[in-house]
């Protein structure tokens, strides 16, 4: 059971707590603290706006075993993205989300976030939008192998390439053997 502060000190604006649980939770993540001077949602009052170890609040809920959820939105590190998949770390690892803009063919997403499990505080956010110069050639290298860039004459010159790749090979290996033999 979350112990309400704001009851006794409706005025303090910072508190320490511990972090009892983080879940994931529809891109974010629902954590739940000892003790919180966040107010939930309830009887028509909005529920108290704020930030959890740097990481926006965006929802207070009350739940029926007497815990507050703080639901922290990781979305905000790529505004426009939509989480396709979370991993679910190990004990000392940060939760991996995998984002796609609309305008992402891939089919895994090209952006990734990374979040702290046990603060919800995003540690590194990477969007196909913004990233770094270096990230952004090996995604469209990836792209227009798979023929997300171009599409079936971007497959069609990725496969020929990679046939005459072989074929070079091939050929290479029947001169040698026909040098020898005549050798």
């Amino acid at each position: 059971m979350t112990e309400r502060l704001y009851y006794t000190d409706p005025y303090s604006r910072d508190f320490d707590a511990t972090i009892a649980r983080v879940e994931p939770r529809n891109g974010g993540a629902s954590v739940v603290l000892d003790r919180t001077f966040f107010y939930p949602t309830s009887g028509g009052q909005p529920f108290d706006t704020g930030t959890l170890g740097g990481a926006k609040v965006v929802d207070v809920v009350d739940d029926d075993s007497g815990e507050i959820q703080h639901i922290i939105d990781a979305r905000a590190a790529l505004p426009g993205a939509v989480p396709i998949s979370i991993n679910v770390p190990p004990p000392t690892g940060v939760y991996a989300i995998s984002a796609r803009y609309p305008e992402d063919l891939t089919p895994g997403g090209r952006s990734r976030l990374f979040v702290d499990q046990y603060s919800g505080a995003v540690l590194a956010a990477e969007g196909s939008r913004t990233a770094p110069p270096g990230s952004r050639l090996i995604t469209l290298n990836r792209a227009i192998h798979t023929g997300d860039v171009f599409g079936v004459p971007s497959k069609i010159v990725m496969s020929l390439a990679s046939l005459a790749l072989v074929a070079q090979f091939v050929t290479g290996v029947l001169w040698w053997v026909r040098k020898r033999i005549t050798a």
